[in-house]
């Protein structure tokens, strides 16, 4: 397995934590569905470009 770069395994890291508080935060405390949506959504999107980076690099190195 090929090993995985900085801004790919920080962005994942932190979509996953940022996910992980949020459901935490909502279970203990009051949010408003707006704010819970806007975490949610910001995590899952570092997610997303977390993949989407992993998948150019990984196109990259298949091209040299």
């Amino acid at each position: 397995m090929k090993q995985l770069n900085n801004a790919n395994v920080t962005l994942l890291i932190l979509g996953t934590m940022l996910l992980s508080s949020s459901f935490m935060i909502e279970r203990y405390t009051s949010m408003s569905d707006g704010m819970a949506g806007l975490i949610k959504g910001i995590s899952f999107g570092l997610l997303i470009l977390s993949l989407i980076v992993f998948l150019k690099r990984r196109k990259q190195q298949t091209q040299l």
